[in-house]
């Protein structure tokens, strides 16, 4: 991902010579705004998919607790203890059994509540930059009057190359919201309470 973000980059900075020079700057923010889509879709892509592969983890979690609770484990060790010091509202009620603790934590995964553990962080990262690249395009299509329009000459081929690539990144990026393990229930105020924990 980084690798083919930077081949995207150090493209559009050797061709802003070019681009000058040829008497067509509008080019170089036309390039812009197509390689900040790019980016931006493959920012939401890594992140959508980060949290695909963390949610496949997750489900692990309960079994290797019910594993490590029948081997008599510390429960300050292994995974039990990696879940309890993220997510320390699954701790174990004092008459509850293994299976019905395990029953918990897997209910905990499947709400999506197991704990942020970091990960949510660089989606709130990688918002802000997808954010950014909109709100850059945005300011050159309507503010300085570079249209992707008269370049293109077709309106069609303007959605499909510059509105759509934003669009997908914006909500592959809502997708990774909502597929995120949280600290706190997916709600205007757990969403508060995650960015700004209190």
């Amino acid at each position: 991902m980084v690798v083919a973000i930077s081949a995207i980059w150090a493209f559009y900075f050797t061709q802003n010579i070019s681009a000058t020079s040829s008497g067509i700057p509008d080019l170089m923010f036309i390039q812009f705004i197509v390689l900040g889509g790019i980016t931006s879709v493959l920012i939401g892509l890594w992140r959508w998919i980060h949290h695909v592969y963390d949610n496949d983890i997750c489900r692990q979690y309960p079994e290797a607790v019910l594993y490590e609770t029948n081997l008599g484990m510390n429960a300050n060790y292994g995974y039990t203890g990696y879940l309890l010091g993220q997510a320390p509202w699954i701790e174990r009620k004092p008459d509850e059994n293994a299976i019905s603790w395990t029953n918990r934590i897997r209910e905990y995964v499947g709400k999506k509540r197991i704990g942020m553990r970091g990960k949510l962080r660089w989606t709130l990262y990688s918002t802000v930059i997808i954010l950014a690249f909109t709100s850059i395009s945005l300011y050159i299509v309507f503010w300085w009057g570079h249209s992707p329009t008269s370049f293109t000459g077709s309106p069609g081929i303007t959605i499909a190359v510059f509105i759509l690539p934003y669009t997908a990144s914006l909500t592959e990026i809502g997708c990774s919201f909502w597929m995120a393990q949280k600290d706190y229930p997916f709600t205007p105020r757990g969403i508060f309470r995650q960015m700004w924990p209190v």
